[in-house]
């Protein structure tokens, strides 16, 4: 998803795992992996427009979305103030990543 103010990238990403009866399972959603919003439209509320956007496309993808808060330049927005700006918009938080990220979903 791209516009003139920045992008976002949609994916559907599958994940194995082991089920209660110990068989391989799989399941799959839609991911917002990366939002980026071009400098000179930055806390005016396009990020949020992005997020939308993305999101709408991601539901047409898959039920279940789920977005990545990644820790960008500390100086544009700190992972607390990014995981609160998407709890703002629905989403809720799943797991705290060993690489400083945080999985959410909606």
């Amino acid at each position: 998803m791209k516009n003139e103010y920045g992008f976002a990238d949609v994916y559907l990403e599958e994940e194995d795992f082991i089920d209660e009866s110990g068989e391989m399972d799989s399941k799959s959603y839609a991911l917002i992996d990366y939002i980026e919003v071009s400098e000179e439209y930055r806390k005016q509320g396009y990020g949020r427009e992005i997020l939308m956007a993305a999101i709408k496309e991601a539901k047409e993808i898959n039920d279940t979305v789920k977005i990545i808060a990644h820790e960008y330049d500390s100086d544009v927005i700190g992972i607390d103030e990014l995981v609160r700006f998407y709890e703002s918009c629905g989403f809720k938080v799943e797991d705290a990543l060993e690489n400083g990220n945080v999985l959410m979903e909606m």
